[in-house]
């Protein structure tokens, strides 16, 4: 809504000196045209200066040939995706937490009432290379909190989502979370489905069916 659009600072940044500092480079790589939604980051006390782009025109990555959907800061560690308000559950244990896989459907689901943190990819919660939590996932209470991690459809045919999403849940009931995963149906003609899409369609009424008969991982 116009209204999360707000809350989260979400803007369109068209100058391509002002979004190359955001991602810290000196100038745009060829390709990337200078058109992108600014999705600014921040933490617990509302500060933090990480932000990261969707182009309106992706460029084409040189390895995989496939759009390069978000643009992250270069050099800068995966950061946690916090809507507004969820900060303040972190601490209460007693609050369920969902965990998604990008800001744009973390915010959707916070705004239907569902606190939810957002990851950069399926491994954006890991230290690179280590088996990790980010730093501040690792501040989180988790002991005795109820988690759902809730991925993109993609995921009943890629085992590397599944293996992520298992990764991580094992990682957080070492800490004490329940934990109860979450792979979308895809849609009727087999697209894609991840779960601001799923909202969208179906409404939190059907995707919270799905939260409560899904089983502990």
């Amino acid at each position: 809504t116009d209204a999360t659009i707000a809350a989260e600072g979400f803007y369109s940044v068209t100058d391509p000196v002002k979004m190359a500092r955001l991602l810290n480079i000196k100038k745009l790589p060829r390709g990337l045209h200078p058109s992108a939604l600014a999705i600014p980051y921040m933490d617990i006390d509302g500060r933090n200066g990480y932000c990261r782009l969707r182009p309106d025109r992706p460029r084409i990555d040189a390895r995989s040939r496939k759009p390069v959907k978000y643009e992250s800061p270069r050099t800068e560690p995966n950061q946690v995706y916090l809507p507004t308000g969820v900060a303040n559950h972190l601490q209460n244990s007693g609050q369920e937490l969902a965990i998604t896989e990008g800001e744009k459907k973390a915010a959707a689901c916070n705004q239907v009432g569902l606190p939810c943190l957002g990851l950069i990819g399926v491994y954006g919660w890991k230290v690179k290379s280590k088996e990790t939590l980010l730093p501040a996932l690792e501040h989180i209470a988790w002991k005795g909190r109820t988690v759902y991690i809730i991925f993109d459809s993609d995921g009943a045919e890629k085992e590397e989502v599944r293996e992520a999403m298992l990764r991580l849940a094992s990682l957080l009931k070492v800490r004490g979370a329940i934990v109860r995963c979450i792979i979308l149906p895809a849609s009727a003609d087999g697209a894609k489905v991840g779960v601001d899409d799923y909202l969208l369609a179906h409404g939190f009424g059907e995707l919270r069916k799905l939260i409560d008969v899904a089983e502990e991982a």
